[in-house]
């Protein structure tokens, strides 16, 4: 296979339309490229190399990173700089298993998408466009296109026409199932992408009010606008965040044990509301640009952190670092809506990488499985994780 060849293959896999039989050969290809250009490469081309993957490689594991960079960095310079989107494996037997183990992945998994829920005060909803991405909410509520929103047909149990007239004072929730995402522009301007599993609430005149406040349940990146007068407020499970105007990412899913929160820009005040209320004064924090706080039973703690990482979602990736197979497949879950079951327990491996989300199941499984004692089996919308 020549390199235009291998860059439409990797193009295709980059898209998820990349076949079984396309796959092989391009697996192959890397085989044969690795043992022809892995003994004439300088230590230069090597550093170039891997300077160039070293954020953009397939799912690893920590513990045998060191191991392989040899050969990935070999193949990135035999290829000429093509940015690789294909897992690797450390022999023709990984291959052949590979192959082999095919069958186990014939009930694919499609990623999420954009869909949501907008739910008023009164009870009545509206299923949202799952062809756009995002709301704006203002004097009237459309679609971030500008094409108006429209309301439900039946008048039992979803909204109507005189609920979207009457926005400016009505309290409603944005909400994403599992396999969901989407984004909403509240009134006062500020900008909110919701992961999946999550919901926003809010009120349709937040801009006229003198404290800009919203709840959340579940994860969301925050673009907050700027207003020195007004300061904005994010209440979610255990906590409050206080800011005048800043991007900030916030995970607070009910199944989780934490509540994160990572800041990208300006400055944000947060407190655990029980020890606030409790008047400890200790209780409230100030967070600097590229720190993260974890609020763990009512203790906060503040450490560095590439914020980019963590908020690796909303640019459509999964990013791990040194993350627990029980961690990883909880994101998976919420993402491709499964369920996830252990056969023997839980695997101790640990996983660093970056991972599209625009990927099928298959795929992000078989990554994981590369080079390591794990296996997975697709039941219905069941994984199955086999030691």
């Amino acid at each position: 296979m020549n390199k235009k060849k291998a860059k439409a293959f990797l193009d295709k896999y980059e898209k998820g339309e990349l076949s079984a039989e396309e796959q092989l050969r391009l697996n192959q290809w890397y085989l044969s490229a690795s043992a022809a250009s892995k003994d004439s490469l300088s230590d230069e081309q090597l550093k170039e190399s891997y300077d160039f993957l070293k954020a953009r490689l397939p799912l690893k594991s920590y513990t045998k990173t060191r191991r392989i960079w040899p050969r990935i960095t070999a193949v990135a310079a035999a290829i000429g700089g093509i940015l690789i989107g294909v897992w690797f494996f450390n022999s023709h037997t990984a291959l052949r298993e590979q192959v082999q183990n095919e069958t186990r992945y014939r009930n694919d998994i499609a990623p999420g998408k954009a869909t949501a829920t907008l739910t008023f005060a009164n009870g009545k909803a509206i299923t949202l466009s799952s062809s756009k991405t995002g709301i704006v909410v203002g004097d009237s509520l459309t679609y971030n296109d500008h094409t108006a929103v429209a309301p439900g047909a039946d008048p039992s149990s979803r909204a109507n026409a005189a609920d979207l007239r009457s926005l400016r004072a009505v309290e409603m929730t944005l909400s994403t199932p599992r396999g969901g995402t989407y984004q909403v522009t509240l009134s006062d301007g500020t900008k909110v992408w919701l992961n999946a599993a999550s919901g926003l609430t809010y009120t349709g005149n937040l801009n006229e009010l003198r404290q800009r406040r919203v709840k959340l349940e579940g994860e969301a990146y925050f673009e907050v606008a700027k207003d020195k007068a007004r300061p904005f407020i994010v209440e979610s499970r255990g906590q409050e965040l206080e800011v005048l105007g800043t991007h900030f990412n916030i995970k607070a899913y009910k199944d989780e044990p934490t509540v994160e929160t990572t800041l990208l820009e300006g400055s944000v005040d947060i407190y655990a509301t029980e020890a606030h209320h409790a008047q400890k004064t200790s209780s409230r924090y100030r967070l600097k640009p590229n720190q993260y706080a974890v609020l763990n039973n009512d203790k906060m703690k503040i450490t560095d952190v590439d914020p980019e990482a963590m908020v690796a979602w909303k640019s459509g990736y999964f990013q791990f670092n040194h993350e627990s197979i029980q961690s990883i497949m909880q994101k998976l879950s919420r993402w491709y809506d499964i369920e996830v079951s252990y056969e023997s327990g839980l695997p101790e491996e640990k996983f660093t990488g970056r991972i599209s989300r625009s990927k099928h199941i298959n795929q992000v499984l078989q990554l994981m499985e590369a080079g390591q004692s794990i296996k997975f089996k697709v039941e219905g919308r069941r994984v199955i994780v086999i030691r």
